[in-house]
């Protein structure tokens, strides 16, 4: 038996098709017009997936841009400030090399003092710097200035009022950055003196120059003394055994 497609089969079939094109159409017009490949994760699920990603890692590179941008003038304040340092700086040495001269009197070294406790003044307020309203060298405790000059044991010091903490700035997935440094570790450098001691240890310094910093503890044993309560007191084999350095005095009251 023939079978013979019939008039309306063939329209419809037609219709169908010419149903088909014209989406397609419509869908590259909306390609063109959006200027996109995928419109619909229906279109494509793995090059849906794969946008999705890169847009996010792009929002992750515009955040890290924006706190780079954010920390950049930070910098900059903090960069023209230590070029200041640098410059007051050298002038400082500029006159410790002139006063220096075996052809100035008092009168001149004087005067070269008191530039340099000008400079001195200049320095402190270099260091207390500000960007905004938050000071730029006092760590994380940037409300209030971090370098004060204080009066210890008779004399003008400058005292540290910061902390030692680093704000930190993500600038990669994996990468933070410093946006600031201490005032202790800019300016804060120990002030050398000579060795003290204190107490009656018998200890005495040396004739040759000493020099260091911070503090260190000396322990010196005496445990040669034998004797008791009311008998008396007798350095066990003549004090050969004493570990007390140089000369000295032992005290006991009447009991």
């Amino acid at each position: 038996m023939n079978i013979r497609p019939t008039q309306a089969s063939t329209f419809a079939l037609v219709r169908s098709g010419l149903q088909m094109n014209f989406a397609k159409l419509a869908l590259a017009q909306e390609h063109v017009a959006t200027g996109r490949r995928i419109l619909r994760p229906s279109d494509d699920v793995i090059g849906t997936a794969k946008s999705l990603r890169t847009r996010k890692q792009l929002g992750q590179l515009a955040n890290f841009q924006a706190a780079v941008d954010t920390s950049r003038p930070h910098l900059e304040a903090a960069t023209s400030s230590l070029q200041s340092v640098s410059g007051l700086l050298s002038e400082a040495r500029a006159l410790i090399t002139q006063s220096m001269n075996g052809t100035l009197n008092s009168g001149d070294r004087a005067t070269i003092a008191t530039q340099l406790e000008a400079l001195h003044d200049q320095l402190v307020d270099v260091a207390n710097s500000k960007f905004g309203d938050h000071y730029l060298f006092g760590g994380m405790q940037s409300d209030a200035p971090p370098f004060r000059v204080e009066t210890i044991g008779g004399q003008e010091r400058v005292v540290y009022h910061g902390d030692e903490n680093v704000h930190r700035v993500a600038i990669g997935s994996d990468t933070q950055l410093g946006v600031n440094v201490p005032g202790s570790d800019i300016f804060g450098a120990f002030e050398y003196s000579g060795a003290s001691l204190t107490g009656t240890t018998g200890l005495t310094l040396g004739t040759s120059a000493n020099q260091g910093s911070g503090f260190g503890e000396l322990h010196v044993r005496h445990d040669a003394t034998t004797g008791a309560p009311g008998s008396g007191i007798a350095l066990a084999n003549g004090g050969a055994d004493d570990t007390i350095l140089q000369d000295h005095v032992l005290v006991v009251d009447a009991t």
